[in-house]
């Protein structure tokens, strides 16, 4: 039995270019189920996806060494081509996902996935990501009345023997515009900040790319997320960009960009450059030692020195440390001259001193 996978961004780093599940070889369409999924009725594929809840109930409570891993894969992969046969009906494929979800598969394969190989993981990965492919109304209620999945999920990014496969299935839930909500609300932004600090490079990473797609696949519901919950998300991100470590600096500063220069994240944008502190933290990185840190964090100061409503604090600031800061983006510039970045330098030091001294009363209330 082989389930034929083509390459593509979520799963490029588990499965090659047109690899297989299995390590037989065959080609999909030719075998990819067992008889009784492939020939069989709607009842017999229920009796498989019985069979895989039954099993992953007994995973958690078995020793390692005697959880039937072969057993397991089959059903998992007889489940999986059952949703994919070609000969399937509509109606026929809403009765196997209300089922699915009836058994509570998705939770129960996510407990279990540390209990798994890391062939079984890679089936769950698929199955789990075939389920959330349908944002049927069905779906969304399970994911709405069971907060565990979403737990269970985030809970596994942090894992290293399982990072890869959830953080996967995250990017799998951030397709659906209603499930990034539930994602949101359950505070799924805060734990990937948190994750982005992991000492364990690969999960550090990890929690980038899925903090990207949470903010930035459904751009206007995240917006709407991190204007309310502005000073909660903003003061945690900002310690990324405070660390020494340079992998952290570089991907906060990107993605920090990507939302402050988006025009569906303006209302956000323009809460960030009031705030005094979040500017002295770009100035430090203008400073830093790696040109590549010193340009990101450049593109997101240039919003800082364009704004033409300053608060008074941050208006102070780059009045007070002007020369410096055009000192140094001038030095910048000299090896980083494509021209787009050129007429940004010029535009901000433009910006920078065309700023007028704030009146004396106004000052001494700084």
């Amino acid at each position: 039995m082989a389930c034929k996978v083509t390459s593509g961004g979520m799963f490029s780093r588990l499965f090659g270019a047109e690899t297989t599940c299995l390590p037989d070889g065959e080609n999909y369409e030719n075998k990819c189920c067992t008889d009784t999924v492939k020939g069989g009725s709607l009842q017999s594929v229920m009796g498989v996806i019985q069979d895989l809840s039954s099993i992953l109930d007994d995973v958690s409570s078995a020793a390692l060494n005697n959880i039937p891993m072969a057993q397991i894969r089959s059903l998992l992969q007889d489940s999986i081509c059952a949703f994919e046969a070609p000969t399937i009906s509509a109606d026929e494929r809403a009765e196997l996902l209300r089922r699915v979800l009836a058994l509570d598969l998705p939770a129960k394969m996510l407990a279990a996935l540390s209990c798994l190989e890391f062939e079984a993981r890679k089936d769950v990965m698929r199955f789990f990501h075939q389920i959330l492919q349908d944002a049927s109304g069905p779906v969304l209620h399970y994911v709405h009345s069971h907060q565990q999945v979403l737990q269970l999920l985030v809970a596994g990014c942090g894992k290293e023997d399982i990072a890869l496969h959830c953080h996967m299935m995250l990017r799998s839930c951030t397709q659906q515009k209603q499930i990034v909500v539930c994602m949101l609300q359950a505070g799924f932004a805060s734990e990937l900040v948190k994750l982005a600090h992991h000492q364990i490079f690969d999960i550090s990473s990890d929690a980038f790319s899925s903090l990207h797609a949470l903010l930035l696949t459904h751009k206007s519901v995240a917006a709407t997320y991190l204007e309310v919950h502005f000073k909660e998300f903003f003061e945690s991100y900002s310690d990324l960009l405070r660390t020494e470590n340079y992998a952290t600096n570089r991907q906060a500063l990107r993605l920090l960009g990507e939302i402050v220069l988006d025009r569906k994240y303006s209302k956000v944008m323009k809460l960030y450059i009031q705030e005094a502190q979040f500017l002295q933290v770009l100035m430090n990185l203008l400073r830093d030692n790696s040109k590549a840190i010193q340009v990101d964090a450049f593109h997101v100061f240039k919003v800082f020195a364009a704004a033409s409503d300053k608060r008074p604090r941050v208006h102070q600031i780059l009045i007070k440390n002007r020369d410096r800061l055009v000192k140094l983006l001038e030095s910048l510039g000299e090896e980083n001259n494509g021209e787009s970045f050129l007429q940004d330098q010029r535009a901000v030091v433009e910006a920078l001193w065309s700023l007028e001294s704030l009146p004396a009363k106004t000052a001494l209330k700084l």
